[in-house]
């Protein structure tokens, strides 16, 4: 890590998370819940943090707010010092692995590598890299309807991957 990347409060470092005050509600009147907060909370660049909760507690909606997917009801969430922005500082990982079924497993992770800017010609080769890392050589010119559901969240995690991002979200990508 560049010494550049050390100034500055911890939530401000790439991959660094800050919650001031944050709430957020589904609908509105009689009729809204309240799925998260008030919140504060700041995770340092490099933590492991772990959600654990009862389903529906608000946990998908958190993780939701972070990657930018979602604007909070009131407060403010930062990732390394700015507002989230979706598919920009965070890999994120869902419950559904959100593959596409008309895509290899090689051609779903080209579509990440693709939005991640790597080069064309770099992709074979940082492919086989993703897909190792996850244990997945082998089955790359799958069909994703012809590999496992575990094997489908981990083409999913190599997707997250492919951008070499500060910050992963995983919303419970081990279920499988």
């Amino acid at each position: 890590m560049a010494s550049s990347d050390l100034s500055g409060p911890a939530a401000e470092r790439p991959g660094g998370v800050r919650l001031t005050g944050v709430s957020h509600r589904y609908g509105r009147g009689g009729d809204a819940v309240t799925a998260v907060g008030p919140l504060d909370l700041t995770v340092p660049p490099g933590e492991f943090l772990v959600l654990v909760g009862a389903s529906g507690c608000g946990k998908s909606t958190l993780l939701r707010l972070i990657a930018g997917f979602e604007r909070p009801t009131h407060g403010t969430v930062q990732v390394s010092g700015a507002a989230p922005r979706p598919g920009q500082g965070a890999g994120v990982v869902f419950q559904q692995p959100r593959l596409f079924p008309w895509r290899t497993v090689e051609g779903n992770v080209d579509v990440a590598l693709r939005y991640a800017g790597v080069p064309r010609q770099e992709w074979p080769e940082q492919r086989a890299a993703l897909l190792e890392r996850v244990g997945l050589q082998g089955v790359g010119r799958r069909r994703i309807w012809e590999v496992s559901g575990g094997q489908q969240q981990r083409v999913a995690i190599a997707r997250a991957l492919a951008a070499e991002n500060p910050l992963f979200l995983l919303d419970e990508p081990f279920a499988a």
